[in-house]
């Protein structure tokens, strides 16, 4: 119906309808690219100016602590956007060239019984989760079988770029870490020349190496290094369970790494 009315709507391709749709409120809508008598009393449109992004320094590790099950969840995240036609032809758009990696932990006990001279279990990573205000502030997490990378290569000289970002080899798909472990030791090379920190180049945290001279063109440079995943809660709220005296556990320990 050309005429039809709604008085909301949300991530509805009204551009590509009948150009006497009509609008009360639009929301994340390409009106710009649709019928020009589409009409809206409000939109809101993601900015398309570059931003610089904030750069996420993080000081505070996720513990290590008992009870924890061995079940561990990882998985890497996307974003694609898919447009299907009628007969099924489909347009991608990938809008993440590095996935978000989300974690989840179970915690089949947390014992909460006085130990020597230090916090039990239960309130450290309580403790842990209110420092962080649920998911707004960021921690570092040293996941025990992927924190480090060896001979990754971090990047092509070509005469005038002097930064790079330090870099994990996982399966052959090379990203971005989260943050450079510094209290490890590392290497870096340019075409298999070892370079020395301080001189031939500086870390500025969380992830990025800076060069005191531009590799030359075509010159490669690697690394050997550990790191952390950037990351934050994924919920405001956590549920703990007392199954036992002074015994409890958590199901659900869910947070995501912050793309920096």
């Amino acid at each position: 119906d050309p005429n039809a009315r709604v008085n909301f709507v949300v991530n509805e391709p009204i551009s590509e309808g009948v150009p006497n749709v009509r609008a009360d409120y639009v929301v994340n809508e390409p009106v710009l690219g649709g019928f020009p008598s589409v009409r809206a009393s409000a939109v809101i449109l993601e900015s398309v100016h570059p931003v610089t992004p904030e750069a996420y320094v993080s000081t505070d590790v996720f513990p290590e602590l008992p009870g924890l099950a061995f079940d561990v969840q990882k998985t890497p995240n996307f974003n694609t956007m898919i447009a299907k036609s009628v007969n099924r032809r489909e347009v991608r758009n990938a809008l993440m060239q590095f996935p978000v990696w989300q974690f989840k932990l179970t915690y089949d006990f947390l014992p909460d019984r006085p130990v020597t001279m230090g916090e039990t279990a239960l309130r450290t990573l309580c403790g842990f989760f209110l420092k962080r205000q649920g998911s707004y502030d960021t921690f570092l997490f040293l996941d025990p079988d992927d924190h480090s990378t060896v001979g990754t290569e971090i990047g092509i000289g070509n005469g005038t770029t002097t930064q790079f970002y330090w870099a994990r080899d996982f399966g052959g798909f090379v990203e971005p870490i989260g943050q450079i472990d510094t209290t490890k030791t590392h290497e870096v090379r340019i075409d298999g020349v070892p370079q020395v920190e301080g001189v031939d180049y500086t870390i500025t945290l969380p992830n990025l190496i800076v060069f005191s001279s531009a590799p030359l063109a075509a010159e490669v440079i690697t690394a050997d290094l550990s790191y952390y995943f950037v990351c934050r809660f994924s919920e405001d709220a956590q549920e703990y369970s007392k199954f036992m005296d002074k015994l409890w556990e958590l199901q659900t320990c869910e947070f995501e790494s912050v793309i920096s």
